[in-house]
């Protein structure tokens, strides 16, 4: 059965923020990525914390997440979760009952991989990320005590905002955080994005 359209659209909101989370594979525009690679240390081990998105028509949604090197990732945010394995990625959402659960195929994501292809220069604190071809136009990321706090991304004349605090690094994490079983209740849907 097909999924609503208002699910694949939290699917592939909640799909960018687990390639936020995920490890980081690959280099491109050296210099700029290499720096950027150089003050995020903490996301090649594990960490906990919270994050806020803040959109450019003015919404604010806010969740918690948990990351364990190298690819597995619980997010809580508004009633519904996402967690992948690595091998798996899960979606839930409380409010329709349905919960997919996708191939993770082997994809690397994170900061890194959301960057490639972009040309990067470093800006006092920040570094902005370009490219005219690119799903975002700009990409500026703040990172502080080996961490990423916030992503800043711009499409044209809109601009979304991640934000994240309360960072634990070296946290540890239950194995059932990323081996996610959905409520009894819950319609699984296997590989929706497959079809």
């Amino acid at each position: 059965m097909a999924l609503s359209t208002k699910l694949v659209v939290k699917i592939k909101k909640l799909s960018f923020l687990l390639l936020m989370a995920l490890s980081v594979q690959q280099l491109i525009s050296q210099d700029a990525v290499s720096i950027l690679r150089g003050k995020i240390g903490g996301l090649y081990s594990s960490f906990s914390g919270n994050f806020t998105i803040a959109t450019a028509g003015g919404k604010v949604k806010a969740g918690k997440i948990f990351y364990q090197a190298p690819n597995k990732v619980h997010i809580k945010m508004s009633g519904s979760v996402l967690a992948s394995n690595g091998r798996y990625i899960w979606t839930y959402n409380s409010s329709t009952g349905l919960c997919g659960k996708q191939d993770a195929g082997g994809a690397s994501g994170g900061i890194l991989g959301l960057l490639r292809g972009y040309i990067g220069t470093v800006r006092g604190s920040s570094l902005v990320f370009k490219n005219k071809e690119g799903f975002y136009d700009e990409i500026t990321v703040k990172t502080s005590n080996g961490m990423v706090r916030s992503v800043r991304l711009k499409r044209g004349s809109e601009t979304s905002t991640v934000s994240f605090s309360g960072i634990k690094i070296g946290a540890g994490m239950r194995a059932s955080l990323f081996n996610y079983k959905p409520p009894p209740s819950a319609r699984l849907i296997e590989n929706p994005l497959n079809n």
